[in-house]
């Protein structure tokens, strides 16, 4: 009876196991699809948020410093679009000459990324940023800087601000599954966006295991266990323009 089931068991067990094989192979393939159309969505929205930040620094306010006039102007323009929390002007040593959140007059802190500013004025370039803890709000923010150009150089740095919610609508329109996790990150690995317990995670840094593998490579799939210690087949997409990446997992 062995000799005769014996063959057929084995034939069983290797169909089972190449079908195992392909359905987690057709998985991935799908998870890793919606990973890369997610990844551009965040990319659009970060230029949306430049070519916003480019716009208002040639402002002709601030081109005849009438700050005052461009502080007005600006609220105006984020009211508008609905691109940005608020657009702060900071001098070349990262001092905050106005902010939108404040009244014009009133004291304000130092930029919260005082790199973003250096490299902005070291190369004349837009800067997207990662996550940073905000001077006036005291909680993670990111920002767009972009130069103020006065008789060819750099005299002061613009930068529009963004929350990290802004990214929830991202997530929210992929309609995710209860069983799938799936997280928007900055550049250096730092929870922008999730799923799950947003309110807990947003502004922490993903696993180890994790941002290792999904900062060695621009994409890729692989079993982990997530912050909240659930083992998951996750799958990453980062973009080679910006930098920011979103990965999806599902238990």
């Amino acid at each position: 009876v062995l000799a005769c089931l014996l063959p057929g068991m084995l034939g069983f067990g290797a169909l089972f196991a190449q079908q195992y094989a392909e359905g987690r192979a057709r998985l991935e393939h799908d998870m890793l699809t919606t990973a890369r159309a997610m990844v551009r969505t965040v990319d659009n929205q970060l230029y949306i948020a430049r070519a916003s930040a480019l716009a208002l620094a040639a402002s002709e306010h601030l081109a005849e410093d009438k700050l005052k006039a461009f502080h007005a102007h600006a609220g105006e323009v984020l009211a508008a679009t609905g691109t940005g929390m608020n657009v702060v002007i900071s001098d070349l040593q990262g001092q905050q000459l106005l902010n939108t959140l404040k009244a014009q007059g009133e004291a304000l802190p130092r930029h919260g990324n005082p790199q973003a500013v250096r490299q902005v004025v070291a190369t004349g370039k837009a800067a997207i940023s990662h996550l940073y803890t905000g001077g006036v709000l005291g909680k993670p923010v990111l920002s767009v800087d972009v130069p103020v150009w006065r008789k060819g150089q750099v005299h002061q740095v613009l930068s529009l601000g963004l929350l990290p919610r802004d990214f929830d609508g991202i997530l929210a329109a992929q309609r995710f599954a209860p069983e799938q996790l799936a997280g928007i990150f900055d550049p250096e690995g730092t929870i922008a966006a999730r799923t799950i317990a947003a309110e807990q995670y947003v502004g922490q840094k993903g696993t180890a295991e994790y941002l290792a593998r999904m900062l060695a490579a621009p994409e890729g799939a692989m079993k982990t266990v997530t912050r909240e210690g659930v083992p998951t087949l996750s799958v990453w997409s980062r973009s080679t323009a910006t930098g920011w990446s979103v990965g999806i997992g599902i238990t």
